[in-house]
């Protein structure tokens, strides 16, 4: 997920380490309600054109087709993109998945009604790229529904999987 505007020193998480996260107590209960969060953010999404940034494994890329969205994912890891379709392909969700940086969306300007940017703010040492692309790419009236975890809930995430606590965003 990291992006090309500088990757933080985080080490590659790819899709095993998430399935980890979420099996684990503390990982369950973070993505229920960062799921609720992200879902009441972005509302109605019936026949609107998203976009997952930083999509990972795909899990919500899939809620937000179930809930009636065009869903488009795309992430840096061609590992997470593998995990993804192979998700979307078993749950019967029709995504498109592609390999692509945060700060060089591959999409044509205002192309999206929503753009969901979940845990990828975290991945990034220079946001401003990130937030000029997701701006190029929504519709006039689009909505961003960041996820707040980078901060609030990205410390437990670390502290579970790499043993110590350290800055990110």
């Amino acid at each position: 997920m990291a992006s090309g505007s500088g990757p933080s020193s985080l080490p590659d998480l790819g899709p095993d380490v998430y399935a980890q996260w979420r099996a684990s107590g503390i990982g369950a209960i973070t993505e229920q309600l960062q799921r609720r969060l992200i879902l009441t953010l972005v509302g109605d999404i019936s026949g609107r054109d998203v976009l997952d940034v930083g999509c990972g494994d795909g899990d919500l890329a899939v809620e937000l087709s179930r809930r009636g969205a065009t869903v488009t994912g795309i992430d840096a890891s061609p590992d997470m993109i593998e995990a993804a379709r192979a998700r979307a392909k078993r749950e019967g969700a029709d995504i498109s998945f592609t390999v692509g940086e945060a700060d060089r969306i591959p999409f044509a300007a205002e192309r999206f009604d929503v753009v969901v940017a979940v845990t990828i703010l975290c991945f990034v040492s220079n946001v401003a790229p990130v937030f000029q692309e997701i701006a190029r790419v929504l519709r006039p009236v689009g909505e961003i529904a960041p996820r707040p975890s980078a901060v609030e809930w990205g410390s437990a995430f670390q502290e579970f999987f790499l043993g110590g606590s350290f800055s990110i965003c």
